[in-house]
């Protein structure tokens, strides 16, 4: 068996490997297809285990994975691990994401329905089996084990009845112990319980016949988790949109799957995917997918279209979500998201952007200003760069971002203190709607202990004018006092340019014109400033990243700025231009 490079079970791997090694002093290895745990003050998963019915995953394969497969190699991104031999897992310890996707069967999904797909997901279940089935590394985490069962009890029928007696028996055995691990983890007062993990025994509970007891856990679990995580606009703590896409397309998998067993489905699952249809609607981009936000991307657009397709629409729209920090400014066509939240809580802050002020634009000709977004496959290197604020349409000072990593702020910041994001001393937004016009006002004090600035930005769009109005500026507090430094400090602001917005020419001092999607004609300009045009990166779509434009605005500002004037506040706006500008 390969030995991992990485620690795969994360933060909890002494328990983790705790729980492996009481799963193996319960007798699994031997238990066969037949799962029977008789130690006192164990919930039984007893019984030769009957799949009854299979789930129903709405989320869209990638035929882009599938073909890699079909052609010898693992991929995600740019991470190619090509097969060694008879062996297909040798060699994933080296990228974690890769590793994940494979021992997780997620694979299962992406091969269904390709060509020549069952085959080649019976030769990687066989493969798998051979060299994990019975071991108990880390291919056997919490995690990875929930993930297993969810894939095979949504995409994974043509395994687990093979025609093949020794794989469909192997794979039951794999199945058996996965569920087995994640009963036995759910008995562990010290941890939480977990979305993926949840979902994973409820679908256990709903698909194998006589598993009250494990469906019963696993619904615990999961409206444990709904509470906890969901705030009353229907978004997720996060801040991720992807993520909270994710959870929708498992309540409505576990939904259609209670009911079709004619089994009880809890109010939470209606009560909780209300929620979060109506704050997903208030996301969505004119494309149908979702704005890249805290480590997340575009998402499944089509997929996401078939899921919200099952619920009735929202009975109102709305503006703003006072709990998700976000603020929309949307005409008939055009479309801005603007993000005035703060860091979300640990353990969530380790994976969010400094994305302070931040906003996204949009137009029926398809995505304009945006993020760089994130990939599932970004090394932390990678990751840490796409957090900062360079990566987002916002303002830096002097490079540096509006919030800190929480190792900057300690003497003595323990390991887990460099992923971590430390809140905005403050950042507050106020909005004004007055008949067809609307104006949003933000700022934060990021920069203030560093700087001695308070950064505001406001946005201004009104119905029947294609014109966004912005205005950013830094000032100095006046309970502050006068600062002792009269050195003028470096800002920058960026506007990050979406696939398909192409430069076409500059037409004037401070101002250029550009395409979006060879649709429709637009025109940048600013009142101040060193504009620039440099290249950048979007992480956010399907594969691997695209190379796109940034607007770059360089400035001096003054120290004791009150936020007035050219050196401490720059005017821009986005025009759509009825002629070629």
């Amino acid at each position: 068996m390969p030995t991992g490079e990485f620690d795969i079970f994360g933060k909890s791997s002494r328990r983790a490997k705790d729980q492996l090694t009481r799963l193996a002093a319960l007798g699994l290895a031997e238990s066969g297809t037949r799962m029977e745990m008789d130690t006192q003050g164990s919930r039984s998963l007893s019984n030769t285990l009957e799949i009854a019915a299979y789930a129903r995953d709405l989320r869209s394969p990638d035929a882009s994975l599938a073909a890699s497969l079909a052609a010898g190699e693992w991929s995600l991104g740019p991470l190619r691990v090509r097969r060694d031999g008879a062996n297909w897992f040798q060699h994933l310890s080296r990228h974690k994401p890769l590793f994940h996707y494979a021992h997780s069967f997620q694979w299962l999904r992406d091969l269904s329905g390709a060509p020549g797909g069952s085959e080649l997901a019976e030769s990687l279940s066989v493969n798998w089996l051979e060299h994990f089935g019975t071991e108990y590394g880390p291919e056997w985490g919490p995690d990875l084990a929930a993930e297993r069962v969810i894939h095979l009890l949504s995409s994974g029928r043509n395994v687990i009845g093979s025609a093949d007696p020794d794989l469909a028996a192997g794979v039951m055995h794999a199945f058996g112990r996965s569920v087995k691990l994640l009963i036995v983890h759910s008995e562990d007062d010290s941890v939480s319980p977990d979305w993926r993990r949840s979902i994973a025994l409820i679908l256990a509970g709903a698909c194998v016949v006589g598993q009250e007891a494990t469906l019963a856990i696993g619904l615990e679990g999961m409206k444990a988790v709904l509470a906890r995580e969901i705030f009353a606009d229907g978004s997720h703590v996060s801040r991720n949109p992807e993520h909270l896409a994710g959870m929708l397309f498992d309540l409505a998998m576990s939904e259609e799957l209670l009911l079709r067993r004619g089994l009880s489905v809890p109010e939470a699952i209606g009560k909780f995917s209300a929620r979060i249809v109506a704050f997903l609607y208030f996301l969505r981009q004119p494309d149908g997918g979702l704005p890249p936000m805290n480590g997340g991307s575009e998402g499944d657009g089509p997929g996401l279209a078939t899921l919200l397709a099952r619920y009735d629409p929202p009975a109102r729209k709305f503006g703003w979500t006072r709990l998700s920090g976000l603020q929309k400014l949307e005409t008939a066509d055009i479309l801005a998201l603007f993000d005035v939240g703060d860091i979300p809580p640990p353990p969530w802050d380790e994976t969010a952007h400094a994305s302070a002020l931040a906003f996204s634009l949009s137009s029926a000709a398809g995505r304009i200003v945006t993020a760089c977004g994130q990939p599932v496959w970004a090394s932390t290197e990678l990751a840490d760069a796409l957090a900062s604020g360079r990566a987002h349409s916002t303002a830096t000072v002097n490079g540096e971002d509006s919030v800190r990593r929480v190792a900057e702020l300690k003497a003595e910041p323990a390991e887990i203190d460099h992923r971590r994001w430390a809140p905005l001393p403050s950042i507050h937004a106020r909005r004004l709607e007055e008949d067809d016009q609307t104006w949003i006002e933000a700022q934060h004090d990021g920069w203030r202990s560093r700087f001695g600035f308070a950064h505001r930005r406001r946005l201004y769009l009104h119905r029947h004018q294609p014109i966004l109005r912005g205005e950013d500026s830094l000032f100095r507090p006046l309970n502050d006092g006068k600062s002792p430094s009269d050195s003028l400090i470096p800002w920058q602001i960026r506007f990050h340019f979406a696939p398909g917005a192409e430069w076409t020419g500059k037409s004037g001092e401070n101002r250029f014109n550009f395409s979006v999607n060879a649709v429709e004609n637009w025109q940048f300009r600013c009142s101040a400033g060193e504009l620039a045009i440099a290249e950048s990166y979007y992480f956010a779509g399907k594969g691997h990243r695209q190379k796109i434009l940034q607007i770059v605005i360089n400035a001096w500002a003054e120290p004791n700025g009150s936020g007035n004037g050219a050196s401490n506040q720059i005017l821009w706006s986005f025009t759509r231009m009825n002629g070629d500008g």
